[in-house]
């Protein structure tokens, strides 16, 4: 009697455990699929592949649970072209929801450290540092404007 939701990996799901699931009372589950372009994925290390991610969603919706995706843009290496294709790969998902964020290298993280090597790192105002904000715009981008109205485009688009 108990419904609820989850965020998961793709590369944690099958048919019979999202079965099992559904039968739980799972109702809905979140996922971050952040690219739909795989060298993006590899280049952040992400550990899973378009094929997985095409795999579990369509899984997802034959167990009659409802799926959401989280995308970021402007990571390492990504240009607006790149972008246009995250954003598409999302709409071929069939997903029930989709979030595109602004990735946002925080202090700490492996991208703040090497972020020199994929662009420019605005380190002045740490107030600007949420996933709506680019303190971060990859070499493939003009500036910080082109990649929030890729944001735009993206929210829009899908």
């Amino acid at each position: 009697g108990i419904t609820w939701s989850c965020y998961a990996r793709v590369n944690t799901v099958d048919p019979e455990l999202l079965k099992k699931m559904k039968r739980a009372g799972c109702w809905n589950i979140f996922f971050g699929l952040e690219a739909g372009d795989q060298k993006l994925l590899n280049n952040i290390r992400k550990g899973a592949t378009l094929e997985q991610i095409r795999k579990a969603i369509r899984w997802v919706h034959e167990s009659g649970i409802e799926s959401r995706g989280s995308f970021m843009l402007g990571l390492p290496g990504e240009t607006p072209e790149l972008a246009k294709k995250t954003v598409e790969f999302a709409k071929s998902l069939g997903l029930d929801y989709a979030q595109f964020c602004i990735n946002t290298p925080f202090p700490g993280t492996e991208l703040y450290n090497t972020a020199e090597k994929w662009g420019t790192l605005n380190k002045d105002n740490f107030d600007e540092y949420n996933i709506w904000n680019p303190v971060f715009v990859p070499f493939g981008y003009q500036n910080a404007e082109e990649l929030k109205a890729m944001e735009k485009y993206a929210m829009k688009s899908f």
